[in-house]
């Protein structure tokens, strides 16, 4: 497992974000009590949901100050008409924990797929490109997307929410790629490095046995 330095140097590297503004959201979260904390030379290690925390806070609020109850909004997000209630931070972390495991459907869906998280209202759009969540080669260059949208939304608050974030000029929204998430996963720029070498080897296996 990696370290909370660990992570915000992935995010840093892979989200083109500068490392101190990560380091920001990242000990807001501490501070809060969502990110596990060092104590003396002990230095914890985070799991999966840690790090869809952080990724979360970074997208939902331009401004570490505030990031922890921005966070917790859309963490705690559930979705429409689940049966089960899932929340969207239980969603995400195992979405994460299979990546981890150099699952090649995973990886390769997350090539494709992106989340959206709202910043004037907490909600998260998930979109998964259907077409790849099973791996298979493809035959074209061109993918084309045929995805579903699964919209979490956290009702409480709302009101509020717009009014505070009306004027300011804030993006509506913020982007986080697959590749985000798949280099968030691995916890380390070496381990997301050697992850990638590995599936890239076999996603080149799959497409030679299948032509040959």
């Amino acid at each position: 497992m990696a370290t909370v330095t660990e992570i915000c140097e992935v995010i840093a590297r892979s989200a083109n974000m500068p490392l101190d503004d990560v380091k920001k959201y990242a000990r807001a979260l501490v501070n809060s009590g969502d990110l596990p904390k060092a104590v003396g030379r002990a230095v914890p290690h985070t799991d999966m949901h840690h790090r869809a925390k952080l990724i979360l806070a970074i997208a939902a609020s331009d401004r570490a100050n505030d990031c922890v109850v921005a966070m917790r909004q859309r963490y705690e997000a559930t979705l429409r008409h689940s049966p089960d209630g899932r929340s969207f931070g239980d969603i995400l972390a195992d979405e994460l924990r299979e990546l981890s495991d150099k699952s090649l459907p995973a990886y390769q869906k997350w090539l494709y797929s992106n989340l959206t998280v709202s910043r004037s209202e907490p909600t998260v759009t998930l979109r998964i490109n259907e077409n790849i969540r099973n791996y298979e080669p493809q035959t074209t260059s061109e993918l084309v997307y045929v995805g579903r949208e699964l919209l979490f939304q956290d009702i409480d608050g709302l009101i509020e929410i717009r009014k505070k974030y009306k004027d300011t000029g804030l993006p509506v929204s913020a982007f986080v790629s697959g590749r985000i998430l798949i280099a968030l996963a691995f916890g380390s720029i070496e381990a997301w490095e050697l992850a990638d070498r590995e599936i890239s080897i076999a996603f080149d296996a799959i497409n030679n046995s299948s032509n040959s």
